[in-house]
C-alpha cells in the first residue's frame, strides 16, 4: 500500500453534519469508473482524493493547465496522509521524476497527450506514465475529455479505474455522450 486514507476519515471527522449529500454515496465507492458531477465550490477535489485513498494504488491525476496542477497537488497533501516525496508534478516547468514508489503523479491532458519532439527528460517522465499501470486515472473538468487530444490521453495511460470530475456535461458539438463509453456511466450527479 502506498498510502492510507487516515487522513480522509479525520477530516471526515472535522466535517461531520456538515457533510454533503454526496459523501455517503461515496462511501460505497468501489473501484467503478464514472463520472460524478458536482456543482462549484462543492467539493469536488475532496471527492478525488478521496476516491484515490479508498482505492490505495497509484493515481495519475490529469488537470487542464498547471495551475490546477499544482492545486490538486495541494489538495492530495491536505487530504491525505500521502508523503511529499511521494507526489510528482509534469508539467512544461516542472518535471519531476517519480519514484517507483510516488503514489501520485499530477499532470495536465495536454502534457500526456503532446505527439510532438519532447526533451529527453520528458520523454522519461512520460515513457514511466505509459509503462505503469495506475490504479486510478483522475479527470479533473472531465467535460473536455472527448475531443481528439484527449482521447489519446485514455488511450495511452493504462488503469484500473477512471474518474472524471466536472461541474458540468455540456458541451457545444454534442459529444458528451462520449463519457460513457471512455469513461463509464455518470455515478453520482449533484443540482
Amino acid at each position: 500500500m502506498l498510502w492510507s486514507s487516515s487522513g480522509i476519515q479525520e477530516v471526515r471527522k472535522e466535517i461531520g453534519s456538515a457533510q454533503p449529500r454526496w459523501s455517503k454515496k461515496l462511501g460505497g465507492f468501489r473501484a467503478r469508473s464514472g463520472t460524478i458531477v458536482l456543482p462549484s465550490g462543492a467539493g469536488k477535489s475532496l471527492v478525488g482524493v478521496s476516491a484515490a485513498c479508498r482505492i490505495k494504488s497509484s493515481c495519475l491525476c490529469l488537470a487542464t493547465n498547471a495551475v490546477s496542477v499544482n492545486q490538486w497537488a495541494f489538495q492530495f497533501r491536505l487530504w491525505s496522509t500521502i508523503r511529499e516525496d511521494q507526489i510528482c508534478r509534469f508539467t512544461s516547468d516542472s518535471k519531476e521524476r517519480f519514484r517507483d514508489n510516488a503514489g501520485v503523479v499530477v499532470t495536465t491532458y495536454n502534457m500526456v497527450a503532446f505527439g510532438g519532439k519532447r526533451s529527453e527528460e520528458s520523454e522519461k517522465i512520460i515513457e514511466e506514465i505509459r509503462n505503469r499501470e495506475w490504479g486510478l486515472l483522475l479527470m479533473d473538468e472531465v467535460h473536455v475529455v472527448p475531443t481528439h487530444m484527449f482521447r489519446k490521453v485514455i488511450s495511452i495511460s493504462k488503469s484500473h479505474c477512471k474518474l472524471g470530475l466536472t461541474a458540468t456535461l455540456v458541451r457545444e458539438d454534442e459529444r458528451i455522450t462520449d463519457l460513457k463509453f471512455l469513461i463509464g456511466p455518470k455515478l453520482y450527479e449533484a443540482n
